[in-house]
């Protein structure tokens, strides 16, 4: 029977875990009483993606969302500064000393009172590593859902993680009394897991190429005497980062930067090694020319020489590169197609607004109304910083249209006398765009693989190639609406040489037991 979790797991367990104990906006059939919602404490290896997932499920279900690490409080910061009241108690006054609310608890109300969200997620990191006065305090708080006299709000889940005493000398275990009022999930790595989210995170193509050669690599901890190696998911994620800026920059990667996110000489030594590789493989086969380039061109010609007696190392490396490539040009294929999607759909408000009365003051009229939206939704966080500018890019280019009209409809440069019918054209001109770039990946979608075919459709490379793409919503929703007979055709093999290997592993388990 499986004890442990995977952070994948863990996140679904949680995400409906917030749906019985909230409701998430709708009151469930049979509601959970408080006394009854036990708080759920993850234990895993530091670096996992605890917090992340926290910030995703808040995210996805509308919720909000409180994080604290414990490691810097103390009881007064968890409970607030006491100070004295006067109770009476059979005609006598006496002193009694009281906890003004925590900022903790503080902090939920405030959530709920910027972001209009009435349930959510109190998430406290490192709880089993606080310093010893605050220890009652937090036994008190997972077994009750109070700090001091104060609740946790009705409608908001409590979270808490730690790590395993073998990553953290400073841990301290709980009880059977505390333990028997919460629900404990232990977390493992899993890079399957990690890899699903990498690719459509943009995760380094290096990385992933070289994870795909030594999955073993992706989390690994060894304490030897007093000197602790590591490396962890979190260490790749923002190696990732720098190495993408350093290459925009183009800054040297030393030996030395990948020791300070790889903390384990070892792997962190052979990774420069690859990655110094990878980077001529990314050199020599230059994918963006290599995709745009003619067919009948020698250096197609040399390169699907090349890829055809390539090693596995550097196939696999080829498969990263095509597919960082692919992803990169579907995400900007997305971006402009959203865009237009938007430009679209304010013109048509633009032109039902317009046709009313005066075009250009009705104009102006609806889209200073569409900046005061903007900043309303992004002041109570129902858009994000992201989001937002996507929205005011938007706007900014509606006003550079009508401003354009304006100036041509008085110099009486216009194609039309009708303003409207201009600014429809104008929208069309920008789904026609978007569709040419769809065109435009297409294609390309199809170059890869005849390129790629050259090891053969059951190769390896390929294969990986074809489960990458599958596991990017992007590409996936891509290829439905543009279907690639390459690709189709790969998926066969790939559906096939996983129930091959079912078929296998049922074989050996049967003569197992025997």
């Amino acid at each position: 029977m499986k004890l442990r979790m995977n952070i994948k797991e863990a996140k679904e367990e949680i995400k409906r875990t917030l749906k019985a104990y909230t409701g998430c906006g709708r009151q469930p059939a049979r509601p959970i009483p408080p006394s009854k919602q036990r708080p759920i404490l993850l234990i895993g290896p530091p670096g996992i993606g605890k917090t992340a997932i926290m910030e995703q499920i808040a995210k996805e279900c509308g919720a909000g969302l409180v994080s604290y690490t414990m490691t810097h409080h103390t009881r007064q910061s968890a409970i607030g500064l006491p100070y004295l009241k006067s109770e009476t108690f059979e005609g006598e006054t006496f002193q009694v000393t009281e906890y003004t609310m925590s900022e903790i608890i503080a902090s939920v109300y405030d959530c709920m009172r910027t972001t209009g969200c009435r349930y959510g997620i109190l998430f406290i990191d490192e709880i089993n590593c606080v310093s010893e006065t605050l220890l009652p305090v937090m036994l008190q708080f997972l077994q009750n859902k109070t700090f001091g006299t104060h609740r946790v709000p009705d409608h908001w889940m409590i979270v808490a993680a730690g790590n395993p005493p073998e990553y953290n000398r400073s841990v301290r275990e709980f009880d059977m009394v505390t333990l028997d009022r919460v629900r404990k999930i232990e977390l493992e790595a899993d890079y399957g897991v990690w890899k699903e989210y990498a690719l459509t995170a943009g995760i380094h193509p290096a990385i992933l190429s070289y994870l795909e050669i030594h999955p073993e690599y992706f989390y690994s901890s060894r304490l030897a005497a007093q000197h602790h190696a590591f490396v962890t998911a979190r260490g790749w994620e923002d190696l990732s980062c720098i190495l993408l800026s350093y290459e925009e920059l183009e800054e040297p990667v030393s030996q030395q930067l990948m020791e300070q996110y790889l903390q384990h000489e070892e792997i962190a030594r052979d990774f420069a090694l690859y990655y110094r590789l990878f980077r001529t493989y990314g050199e020599e086969y230059d994918i963006a020319a290599l995709l745009s380039s003619d067919e009948d061109a020698p250096f197609w010609k040399e390169r699907c020489r090349r890829i055809a007696c390539a090693s596995a190392d550097e196939g696999l490396a080829l498969s990263s590169l095509l597919y960082d490539y692919l992803s990169t040009c579907l995400a900007s294929f997305y971006e402009k197609q959203d865009f237009a999607e938007k430009i679209s759909a304010h013109c048509d408000a633009l032109c039902r607004t317009c046709r009313s009365g005066s075009f250009f003051d009705d104009g102006s009229a609806y889209l200073k109304k569409q900046r005061d939206i903007i900043s309303i939704r992004e002041k109570n966080t129902l858009y994000s910083p992201e989001e937002a500018a996507k929205e005011r890019e938007v706007t900014a280019l509606l006003e550079e249209w009508l401003l354009e009209i304006r100036t041509q409809k008085k110099t009486g440069s216009a194609v039309s006398d009708d303003p409207v019918q201009q600014l429809l054209s104008r929208k069309e001109a920008q789904k026609k765009t978007a569709a040419g770039l769809a065109a435009a990946v297409s294609s390309r979608m199809e170059r890869a693989y005849r390129l790629i075919l050259e090891r053969g459709s059951e190769d390896i490379c390929v294969l990986h190639l074809t489960t990458d793409l599958s596991k990017n919503p992007q590409a996936a929703a891509f290829l439905f609406t543009h279907p690639c007979g390459a690709y189709a055709e790969c998926c066969r093999h790939l559906l096939f040489s996983e129930r091959e290997l079912a078929i296998q592993k049922e074989i050996a388990t049967s003569e197992a037991s025997s």
